[in-house]
């Protein structure tokens, strides 16, 4: 009777495809993720880059908002996005902070049904040339 291994191949194929069906919906959600942090990121980038084109122009920083809700509209990868973006007048550095979450069904099984993504943006306007000091 012990020696009897008639459905043993069922049993590992189940498993197996579970594993699978996991590592399938990690593959997902980690897509998912990094589509939107790069989304947020080049957001990000646009509003810093229109406040540091516009440097000394009361409406810089807001329309550099108005640039990065254009550029990442609410509901967009199922986040809703916040940006802190600020610009100093003097030199001529804007720097944005973009950030926000969306509502995951694998981190459900992990901690949190809600993953967290952002991304950030710092341009310089350097005597009307801009430029990218750093973003991600």
């Amino acid at each position: 009777m012990l020696d009897d291994e008639r459905g043993a191949v069922t049993v590992l194929t189940a498993v197996s495809l579970m594993m699978m069906v996991g590592l399938g919906a990690m593959a997902i959600e980690i897509g998912h993720s990094l589509a939107a942090h790069n989304a947020l990121s080049r957001a990000a980038v646009a509003a810093a880059w229109t406040a540091a084109t516009e440097n000394g122009q009361p409406s810089a920083v807001a329309d550099g908002n108005t640039v990065f809700a254009l550029n990442f509209p609410a509901g967009t990868y199922g986040v809703t996005p916040t940006l802190s973006l600020s610009l100093n007048t003097t030199t001529g550095v804007a720097t944005a902070q973009a950030g926000g979450s969306f509502s995951s069904m694998f981190g459900n099984l992990l901690t949190s049904s809600l993953l967290s993504v952002g991304g950030q943006a710092t341009v310089q306007n350097t005597g009307g040339v801009v430029t990218i000091l750093s973003s991600g």
